[in-house]
């Protein structure tokens, strides 16, 4: 499997940060407050750094990851940049702010120099344009391609999900308070969120995606490059009603259409790879009737030819897939975002440009629904939000699972829903799962409590369905050190389940063993021991060949708890039966037989039983010489231990002594 451009944003972002492009402005440069408004209307989100050279601003860029920079800077902060933001990934463009006339060439990434920062905002208003308009996220895939899981099939699905019908919600409401919110103090943005929400019609939506300098268009860009579940779930009421502006305007005969951007040299070299390949574009693409191949020089500037490679797409499409021609200029056409096509050729056709023949038809259409069959169903359920929450987490999206998983906690759709409650239920352990492995074990219970929240109020706080939950609070509240809370959750799932009509022997057997270790922290050891038999005797009926190594583990617990209570030949009993099962299962290399020989000799020792504990611990010495050498510490304090006794049995025959 291949598939182009990198992994969905798995992160949190920076407030106001909803855009492709930051803005990192030199503390140095004096600025109004209506430059300010400006600056802010053009890219929501930047910093301002008084020395850009120092650790604050080098670690800021370091840091980021889905955006690019535009660094606004004086000619003596550009003359002194440090080296690691002039090769810094992240820094697209450097505009630099000076009225004289010295020419700095000394950085490709420098855009021009400007007398005030006026002239500066209108060349980075004219550069957004291009960069957006010149490149957008593509996937590929084979045909041979069937895994469910990848980027490709995960934007188709994820693409149904936004265009579901969803009467439940007032979608503008929802896009409109989340833009506020995104766009707080930004006064240019909050203006045509205002404007949007009096004057908005659904045959306007095209026209509106094409004012390039409206939040509307700067989100969707951000997210459909980035793939941000949040903001496209957000979106859905513009996307909606732009898809169906276009399948309502489409065409109604076949042509073949032109688009010219800029790919990735990554993106171009995978495509090269696959033959027979899928491709898909993340955005909302703008085409056009006439096949145009060069390119000012102004803009191909914005693009490192070392980066990125000039592509000529020739598209044959049908009535099929939603378009619509530009009322205002007939060459211009706007096709929907996540748009498929089969790769038909790849030639040169000029010295810096890649023509890519592409073809939408009905079969394309057929087989990219047989290949996404899968992931549909697994996203499958009753309305969107529980649907992209199950889709996130099927993909690992962790950040994204809980953002819609805390969505889902007070939505009236789950609410009263058991099956929605059941998920959602679900959803939040795997989210424990996940901080749990982090050892982030305060957030880990969270979830828990969420999960037990949600279930309680479909189920009785009995159900046999609550102990996984009780049972795991239980393990992190162990982890955490608090043996009281843990004990009391390990036992209520054990005791519901012993209690059931139907107990899962598997669950009573674990939940018993997680009792039994937390008595035994407290040094509770007679308590421990009916557990740590509870959960021996259910894996013996599990495993009567007894040639399960997990056995062998519950025969060494048994076995450990009973010597610390001087029940001596009841705990070697136990570990020559787990011996039995380890040496049948583990290879001679294995280091634990050693450890159970050591244990037999201690509880020999206890017995009195001194010859044969020297054997053990010579049994012991041998399995680990098998794998170690005569300095390793293990082995010297066996053989330490070989001399004591050695010591003891002379000191027993010359006195008669035990």
């Amino acid at each position: 499997m291949n598939t182009t451009a990198s992994s969905p944003m798995n992160i949190l972002r920076n407030e106001k940060n909803v855009e492709n492009y930051i803005y990192i402005l030199d503390g140095h440069i004096s600025i109004s407050n209506k430059q300010k408004r400006k600056l802010r209307g053009l890219i929501n989100y930047g910093v301002v750094f008084d020395d850009i050279n120092e650790k604050p601003c080098i670690e800021f860029i370091e840091k980021v990851v889905h955006e690019q920079i535009f660094l606004i800077l004086s000619k003596t902060s550009m003359k002194h940049l440090d080296m690691t933001i002039r090769n810094a990934c992240q820094v697209r463009l450097i505009y630099i702010i000076d009225n004289t006339n010295e020419v700095l060439n000394d950085c490709e990434k420098i855009r021009g120099i400007y007398p005030n920062l006026t002239s500066a905002f209108e060349q980075i208003e004219k550069d957004m344009k291009i960069l957006l308009n010149k490149y957008s996220t593509i996937f590929s895939t084979s045909l041979k391609d069937e895994a469910c899981d990848n980027l490709f099939t995960y934007v188709q699905v994820l693409k149904d999900i936004l265009l579901e019908v969803d009467d439940a919600n007032d979608l503008k409401k929802e896009m409109l308070d989340f833009c506020r919110k995104e766009y707080i103090g930004n006064s240019i943005q909050l203006k045509y969120i205002d404007e949007f929400e009096t004057e908005f019609r659904p045959d306007q939506a095209v026209r509106w995606y094409r004012r390039q300098e409206t939040f509307v268009f700067k989100m969707l860009a951000r997210a459909c490059r980035t793939l941000e579940a949040d903001i496209l779930y957000k979106l859905r009421f513009f996307i909606q009603q732009l898809n169906r502006q276009l399948k309502s305007n489409c065409s109604n005969t076949s042509m073949t259409v032109y688009r010219k951007q800029f790919i990735s040299q990554e993106d171009f070299n995978n495509l090269q790879m696959n033959s027979n390949t899928f491709l898909c574009f993340s955005s909302f693409i703008g085409m056009t009737k006439s096949k145009m191949i060069s390119e000012k020089k102004s803009q191909t500037k914005l693009f490192n030819t070392n980066d990125y490679r000039l592509i000529l797409f020739e598209i044959d499409i049908n009535t099929a897939l939603p378009h619509m021609i530009n009322d205002s200029n007939s060459d211009e056409i706007l096709v929907t975002f996540a748009s498929i096509f089969r790769i038909l050729t790849i030639e040169q056709i000029e010295q810096d440009v890649i023509k890519i023949k592409l073809l939408f038809d009905d079969d394309v259409a057929r087989h990219i629904y047989d290949l996404t069959r899968s992931l549909r169903e697994i996203a499958r359920e009753s309305f969107p939000l529980l649907r992209i929450a199950k889709l996130m987490k099927h993909m690992e999206y962790m950040y994204y699972t809980e953002y819609f998983c805390l969505m889902l906690m007070n939505n009236p759709l789950t609410i009263k829903n058991e099956p929605a409650n059941l998920v959602l239920g679900g959803l939040f352990h795997t989210l424990c799962s996940f901080y749990y492995e982090q050892e982030q074990y305060d957030r880990a219970l969270e979830q828990l409590e969420k999960s037990l929240k949600v279930y309680q109020r479909v189920l009785p706080p009995d159900d046999i369905k609550l102990t996984p939950t009780y049972n795991n609070m239980g393990s992190i509240y162990h982890k955490k050190g608090l043996d009281k809370q843990a004990l009391q959750y390990h036992k209520k799932a054990y005791d519901i389940q012993i209690k059931s009509v139907n107990p899962d022997l598997d669950s009573v057997a674990a939940y018993a063993g997680n009792i039994a270790s937390v008595l035994i922290k407290q040094n509770k050891f007679e308590e421990a021991i009916p557990y740590l038999q509870r959960d021996l005797q259910i894996r013996q009926r599990l495993y009567p060949n007894e040639d399960d190594i997990n056995l062998a583990v519950k025969y060494h617990n048994l076995a450990g708890a009973q010597f610390r209570l001087n029940k001596y030949a009841e705990a070697l009993d136990n570990y020559r039966k787990c011996l039995e099962i380890e040496l049948k299962i583990h290879p001679t290399t294995h280091p634990t037989v050693a450890v159970t020989y050591y244990n037999m000799a201690t509880t020999l020792e206890g017995l009195g039983q001194l010859d044969e504990a020297i054997q053990m611990v010579q049994k012991a010495v041998k399995r680990l010489l098998i794998t170690r050498d005569d300095n390793d510490e293990e082995v010297k304090m066996h053989r330490d231990y070989e001399k004591r006794l050695e010591q003891k049995l002379w000191v027993k025959s010359l006195f008669g002594t035990n």
